[in-house]
């Protein structure tokens, strides 16, 4: 983008993931603001996420549109004419446009552990998942958690946070201290939990956590989740 302006042959659009290593969206953004000082560029944020405190930030930082990915191309494409429509406003004059894409199709039998002590969110979570292929077995605690998960296979595992008999901080503790056992991959872990604050966030990652889902679980973030952390994982009947 340096070269680009000093070429006087700036880029119009930028199309940015929000979660990278070294400098995330959101710093790249800020450093087009403060530090290159390129006003008229549209910057369109791609992100698995939907959280209230980045669409702040987007308003903060001018970002035109935050779109929710798995991104389809009719979306993208309505997403980037109506961003570009503006004409060239400046960067703090443009309004985030948020846009959450439908629940993404998934033909993969993925076998997934679900740990949660209360029925009801059992049942809930059960009935987002009844209509993929998806094979379900749960867990009332942590510790049936690290029973099944040791000897069985699983490609996911939904974990709550607060449960009786054993956590789900520690049974992912204890999960990842097998794997790491065992020589294996680690599996991803989605933390599911009331609590939405960043800290609470920071906590189950500290734990081993791969992700971290607010509760009450809604279908599309939860999907989304889903998709995003099991990406490699592929079947020959697919």
């Amino acid at each position: 983008m340096s070269q680009a302006k000093a070429a006087n042959e700036p880029f119009e659009l930028l199309l940015i993931d929000r979660r990278m290593p070294g400098m995330d969206g959101f710093g790249v953004a800020e450093s087009i603001k403060e530090d290159l000082g390129i006003a008229d560029m549209t910057i369109m944020m791609l992100t698995s996420d939907n959280r209230s405190e980045d669409i702040s930030q987007c308003e903060q930082l001018g970002i035109s549109s935050y779109l929710i990915k798995p991104v389809k191309r009719s979306e993208s494409l309505k997403a980037i004419t109506n961003a570009l429509a503006g004409g060239n406003r400046s960067i703090t004059e443009q309004q985030p446009m948020i846009i959450s894409q439908p629940v993404l199709e998934d033909d993969r039998p993925l076998s997934i552990l679900l740990v949660e002590d209360t029925k009801d969110n059992r049942l809930l979570i059960q009935s987002y998942l009844k209509k993929t292929p998806y094979r379900i077995e749960s867990a009332e605690n942590g510790e049936i958690a690290v029973e099944k998960f040791t000897s069985g296979n699983y490609d996911l595992v939904l974990m709550d946070v607060q449960m009786p008999v054993m956590d789900g901080y520690t049974a992912t503790r204890l999960i990842r201290q097998w794997e790491q056992e065992q020589g294996r991959d680690p599996k991803p872990i989605i933390a599911l939990t009331a609590h939405a604050l960043k800290e609470d966030e920071q906590k189950s990652i500290d734990a081993g956590c791969t992700a971290h889902v607010t509760k009450p679980v809604k279908k599309a973030p939860l999907m989304e989740s889903i998709y995003e952390h099991t990406r490699g994982v592929t079947y020959e009947s697919v």
